[in-house]
């Protein structure tokens, strides 16, 4: 599908109610509303802001897109039963599978990008119509959808590298664009981010200065907490952009300012009871205290998903009614990365560790209020940035840049969490000492793929060579549908 000009995609369901499970792009007409009879007044206006949101998460949510690009090529879950996700493990990613073709495919994401923009662009003609829509009220939803947007184009640079950069809605064909150096595009990623968090409040509450009202969007602070964009998200996508190409100085600096201001965005670190919680309460409710932005189906919005959840993967009998899990942790990983005698995490992440097919339930949000032939349902959150990650990246960092110090203490952050000793610096080598923390603590989360990159380790961790590394296997090819569409575009070249 090509995203043309004229087009706001709205959702008549309501502002976050998606099944993921929809297929996003082929909507019908009654779901969708010409900008010409839109943006008009405060009500246009928000809806059009949570649709940013909507569209990210029905993006990454939509055939669990998001651990397929983030877990599956990194080699710690095994793959049962599902040829398509055993060709993702093996890099045989030109195979002809349906699925296949949806994972490598950018459009959605663009989609994303092409309704943040006519946000940025249209919204203030709202305030023009409506008096309502105050001038800060403008500021902080058009921060918002950069925000959006810029975590949007770094998503898709770790996918694919050089993708095209569309900053406008001028064009009719708005996918009819050749692809920008990636490097080009994490500048506009850093630039887009820090022009957002100058906007945005730390948290959406009434004592912020940039908070345009006593209760934002008529809901208080502990609705919208860790479901907006604010100067942390904006801050931790510059933190990681700035990693991802190798500037840690850069990274440490705004990581650094996330964790001077936790007064004021009020993140706190959880406990492991909390981080594996299958109520809805913990941090993949999205709405804990440790989760800087999640992309939440929430319990009370009676929103749920069955596809486009992890747990659909994950879980089996007898937690839910299928005999096995596509996807799991063999006991021999499980036992050689949990190789501390202490941490929490080897018995709270598992169930049934003894079976053949040990369960992955670390991530267990099932909605049981929902029965009947749609059961089992989920309404786990996809936690995109979280307070422990954001210690490790900081050690990381630290570690990069001669700190030792404040690396092993941002490590022991996490670490003292998890009921493990401390690290010490004459205990070995840092780096590899973050690297493995960051896979305990963060397995299954979406991370991991991209680790064995920034860490240099795909060689080590995959059936990958660093000749092919070298060549661009790390990347996704491009669909061929998008080609189709655009005589522009080139396939990467390890995919030619």
């Amino acid at each position: 599908m090509i995203i043309r000009k004229g087009t706001v995609i709205v959702y008549l369901l309501g502002i976050f109610i998606f099944s993921s499970c929809q297929k996003m792009l082929d909507v019908t007409p009654e779901h969708l509303v010409e900008d010409k009879n839109f943006f008009r007044n405060v009500n246009d206006a928000r809806a059009a802001t949570m649709g940013n949101y909507a569209l990210l998460r029905a993006a990454l949510a939509h055939e669990k897109t998001y651990w397929t690009h983030g877990e599956i090529r990194g080699g710690d879950f095994a793959v049962e039963q599902r040829p398509d996700l055993m060709a993702v493990l093996q890099n045989n990613l030109l195979a002809s599978y349906p699925a296949m073709e949806e994972w490598s495919d950018w459009r959605r994401l663009y989609a994303v990008i092409n309704h943040a923009t006519l946000c940025i662009e249209r919204l203030p003609e709202v305030k023009a119509q409506d008096i309502r829509y105050s001038e800060k009220q403008l500021r902080v939803d058009i921060a918002q959808a950069r925000a959006v947007r810029a975590f949007a184009y770094f998503y898709m640079v770790r996918i694919w590298g050089d993708v095209p950069l569309i900053t406008t809605t001028n064009s009719e064909n708005f996918e009819l664009r050749s692809r920008t150096p990636k490097e080009a595009v994490l500048d506009f990623v850093i630039t887009e981010s820090l022009e957002a968090a100058a906007q945005l409040p730390w948290l959406f509450a009434a004592s912020q200065p940039e908070q345009p009202e006593d209760i934002y969007n008529g809901n208080g602070v502990n609705f919208w907490r860790s479901g907006l964009a604010t100067k942390g998200v904006a801050y931790d996508v510059v933190a990681h952009a700035y990693a991802w190409r190798g500037d840690y100085l850069k990274a440490y600096e705004y990581c650094s300012i996330i964790q001077n201001n936790m007064g004021l965005s009020q993140y706190k670190p959880t406990t492991t009871d909390l981080l594996t919680s299958v109520s809805s309460s913990g941090t993949f409710s999205g709405r804990d205290n440790n989760v800087i932005w999640a992309l939440s189906f929430r319990f009370d919005n009676q929103e749920y998903s069955r596809a486009g959840c992890i747990e659909d993967w994950t879980l089996r009998l007898p937690l839910v009614p299928k005999s096995y899990a596509e996807i799991y942790v063999p006991k021999d990983t499980i036992l050689s990365v949990f190789d501390e005698e202490k941490d929490q995490r080897a018995v709270s992440y598992f169930a049934n560790i003894n079976d053949g097919q040990p369960i992955f339930s670390k991530i267990n949000k099932i909605d049981n209020s929902v029965k009947g032939p749609v059961f089992p349902v989920y309404a786990s959150a996809i936690v995109l940035f979280r307070l422990e990650e954001l210690y490790l990246l900081t050690a990381e960092a630290a570690m990069q840049i001669g700190l030792p110090d404040q690396a092993v203490e941002n490590l022991n952050k996490v670490r003292s969490s998890r009921g493990l000793p401390d690290f010490e610096i004459a205990d070995g080598d840092v780096i590899e000492a973050v690297f493995k923390e960051r896979r305990r603590e963060l397995m299954g989360e979406g991370w991991h793929w991209y680790d064995l990159i920034q860490f240099k380790k795909v060689p080590d961790y995959t059936k990958i060579t660093a000749d092919q590394v070298a060549a661009g296997a790390i990347y996704w090819p491009v669909a061929s549908g998008a080609l189709q569409q655009n005589p522009q575009l080139i396939q990467n070249n390890y995919w030619k």
